[in-house]
Parts: structure tokens; sequence; C-alpha cells
């Protein structure tokens, strides 16, 4: 957004910028096992809220040096496979190679392309995506070893350093390093980036494989810009989990906390997941329950038949108890038959199951 105030004819603007955070999306809230063993029983609770996007924010300017090699030289040409030496998550997927164009960014994409002839602004649908740009603009890097790649340990770094690497024009030039954790961390160090001012646009930001997502340094998104001696960090977003009521579990701000063990009854929970401000809330109830006595199951359907050499699925059920259960199904003649919940029954006659639950009942 721009304001602008005026005043005896002089004018002044300011710009802001407003971002949009997106709730999380609760995909799944679950409890292993559930019913549990009154007195002695826990659950494995875990909600499922997959986490995409990126924050980015300025960190001191420290580049890194090494002895690398060549992956790519010349005018809008882009490298084969550059094997990174560890699995990076990006964007929720993982990958071991990236590809790296002479126009100032690097891809996961094989088919991405050079990305000729200037920084678009992202997010962008059209290709190439599944890229980190560092200064995405119409360059040429036709001198020797302009561009290298090498790997760092303690912590484990793939690093793509680009060194004065020409404008097209052949003015002036950059240099600046893209720097990869194994933990998805991604730094920028920029020397110098310089603009040649010809107002095609540069790009300094990330976006994910389908151009629908992306996170950008300010003010350097499909503009020209220059940087000397600045760097910034992108980290993938990492939700805030809030279970209550907090008794009974193990913890209160992990996505995966225990439950129980408690008395008989049933436990109503839920789980707050923020993302800096914006909660989405899922719920689950645990039961806790008495051993299995005799009558507490049945098998569904209950009037079960089937036609000539067909068949038919039955489904036993506790209807008490704690898990895990185990199951015992019997053929009509008495010889043993399945021991999963479900039975295929292919022989008229009365089918039978014991059942075990996990608190050492029967029924």
């Amino acid at each position: 957004y721009t304001a602008a105030a005026s005043a005896a004819g002089c004018t002044g603007t300011a710009n802001y910028a407003l971002t949009v955070i997106s709730p999380p999306n609760i995909t799944s809230v679950t409890a292993n096992p559930n019913p549990i063993c009154a007195g002695t029983g826990t659950s494995q609770l875990n909600v499922t809220a997959p986490a995409s996007g990126y924050t980015v924010a300025a960190i001191p300017f420290a580049p890194v040096s090494g002895s690398g090699t060549s992956p790519v030289a010349g005018d809008d040409a882009f490298s084969g496979a550059v094997p990174i030496g560890f699995s990076f998550p990006f964007y929720g997927n993982t990958y071991t190679n990236v590809y790296v164009s002479t126009n100032g960014f690097i891809s996961f994409d094989a088919s991405a392309g050079a990305g000729c002839c200037s920084g678009p602004v992202l997010p962008n649908a059209g290709t190439p995506n599944n890229v980190i740009a560092l200064s995405w603009e119409d360059l040429n890097a036709s001198g020797v070893n302009q561009i290298t790649t090498f790997n760092l340990s303690s912590p484990s770094r793939f690093v793509v350093n680009y060194n004065a690497v020409n404008h097209y024009s052949a003015g002036p030039v950059i240099t600046a390093q893209i720097i990869l954790y194994a933990d998805g961390t991604i730094e920028m160090h920029n020397t110098s980036i310089p603009s040649d001012n010809d107002f095609t646009g540069m790009t300094q930001g990330i976006e994910n494989a389908t151009g629908t997502l992306a996170t950008t340094v300010p003010g350097r998104n499909g503009v020209e810009f220059t940087a000397t001696n600045d760097a910034f960090r992108f980290l993938p977003i990492a939700y805030d989990y809030t279970w209550s009521p907090a008794a009974n579990l193990s913890a209160t701000n992990i996505a995966n906390p225990v439950f129980g063990p408690v008395t008989a009854g049933s436990y109503p929970l839920s789980v707050n997941v923020s993302n800096q401000g914006c909660v989405s809330t899922g719920t689950i109830t645990v039961t806790a329950g008495e051993p299995l006595a005799a009558g507490q199951a049945e098998i569904t359907p209950a009037g079960a038949f089937f036609c000539g050499s067909s068949n038919v699925t039955l489904t036993a059920t506790p209807l008490g108890g704690g898990g895990p259960y185990t199951y015992a199904w019997t053929r009509p003649d008495n010889s043993p038959a399945g021991t999963a919940q479900t039975q295929v029954a292919n022989v008229a006659g009365t089918w039978t199951v014991l059942i075990t639950d996990n608190c050492g009942g029967q029924a």
C-alpha cells in the first residue's frame, strides 16, 4: 500500500507492505490406541498440519569460501544435475540435486531452463518454478569459474557462488552466494549486486514447484535493486501447538504428546495450531475403559449371507476395554481362522471371534 500526503504543493509518500498470513490447515487429529485401558493405558496423540512457506530476515553478512567446481558457464546456460551432498527439504519436498542457471538462480526442476531474461514478480505460475533466486536477471557468466559450487561441513552446507558475473550488457558485475543447510535453512550473502538500470526487473527470493507460493526479500521482487554486504536467511515456517486441558498430557506444546494413564471415562481434548497469530483448532476424544467382559463384542453384518461360491466379509467390533486388540476367529467346524479384525467367510455356519484387549479382558 502507498500513502500520500500533500501540503502547500509538496507531496510525500510512504509504502507499507501488508502480508496476509494463512491459518494452518489441520488435516487430521489422531489418538492411537483409542480407547485405552483405564488406569494403565496411554495413547499417542498426533495433529497433522502440513506447514508451507518461509520467513525471511536480515542476518549478519558472512560469506563463506571453499574449493569448488564450475557446473555451468556462458550466456543463458543451465546446468545438469549438481549433487547437493545431502537431502534438502524445500516446500514440502526433498531434493538431492540442484540445477544452476547463469541468470542468477538455482532450481530443483531439471526442465526449468535458464530463465532469460529478467527476474519476474514471485510467485509466478510461469516457468521456471521451484527456484532459489539470488539475483535473477539477464546475466552472462562466460568467464572461467564465475559460478562454482562446493560443500562445507559442521554444519553440512551446499554453496553456490556467483563471482563477478556480468549483466548481459557487460555492465556492473554481481558477486553473491546461496547457502543451503541440511535442515532446510537458506541463506543469501550479497557482496555486491548492482543494477544495470535496464528496468527489466531483478528478483531475490524463493518459490515453490507450482509457482503458487513465494517468499522474497522486501524491495527485491521483480524490480531494479542494489545490495552491498548484506545477507538474508529464509527459514521454513514452524507452527506452534497448544493442547488442552493440560492434565494427563506429557507435553502441551508439541504436535504429538502422550495422553494418560487416566481413570475410566471420556476425555475430550483440543489442540490449537497457530501460524504467526492465525489459529486453527482440532479436537479428539480419548476413551478409557475397564477390561473387556463377556458380551462386549459384536460381529457385523448381523444377518450375513452369500450366494453360491461367493463370500461375505465379517467385522468384529469391541464394545469396551482398551486397545490395542487382538482377534481370533473360529470357523463353523471349530478350526482356527484369521487373526485380523475382519474375516472373509466362505462357509455357511456359525463363525465366532474371541477379542482380547490390552487390559487383560476378553469378549
